[in-house]
Order: structure tokens, then C-alpha cells, then sequence
């Protein structure tokens, strides 16, 4: 009988960039039947491998040049852009990308 569920898939990297991007990525499974009459308890539910994270500012487009207000012309405007973190391609927080250097600017 099966007595282990199937593994879970692997998480994503928990590297950040402040510690070279080494990290760990964890899988799971969980006990389907408990021991019973002095069996011995199921081990090996959580796999661990090493993994790196890769971090970097994702810089948008700088805007078209904006006047601060409706009577000035754009020379003295404001431009914007976003800028994200990325953590392996996908949006993270941007504490996660602090180590890689400072938020570039928004504005």
C-alpha cells in the first residue's frame, strides 16, 4: 500500500541576491496512513536542493516629458518609468532586489 502522498513540486528558489543568489528550492509529501502496532513512523517527506536566484531592477521605458503644470513647457517637465525587481523573471518585493544596489529612480 502506499503509505507517502506523492511529492509536491519544487518551490521556488529562497536565494537572495545579498547572499550570491545561493538558496534552496523544498519539496513535500505527507503521510496518507499513520504506523500503527509499533510500526515505524514514515521519514523522507521534505527533499531540499540547492539552488541560485538571479535578481536584477527591471527598468521601464522613460515617459514622454510632462510639464509640472499647464502652463510651463517641458523643458523643466517630469519624465517617469517603472522599475521592478525581478527574482528569476517573475515580479518579487523589492527588498529582495536591495543587495543587487539601491532602486534606481522612478521619476
Amino acid at each position: 500500500p502506499l503509505f507517502r502522498s506523492n511529492w509536491s513540486a519544487w518551490s521556488s528558489c529562497d536565494g537572495s541576491c545579498g547572499s550570491n543568489g545561493l538558496g534552496y528550492e523544498t519539496r513535500l509529501r505527507s503521510v496518507l496512513i499513520d504506523a500503527e502496532n509499533g510500526g515505524r513512523p514514515c521519514l523522507d517527506l521534505e527533499q531540499k536542493r540547492a539552488c541560485l536566484s538571479s535578481c536584477e531592477w527591471d527598468l521601464g521605458a522613460w515617459s514622454e516629458c510632462q510639464p509640472i503644470n499647464s502652463s510651463m513647457t517641458c523643458g523643466d517637465g517630469r519624465r517617469s518609468r517603472s522599475v521592478s525587481c525581478l527574482v528569476d523573471g517573475q515580479i518579487a518585493s523589492d527588498s529582495r532586489c536591495l543587495p543587487v544596489g539601491d532602486k534606481p529612480g522612478e521619476a
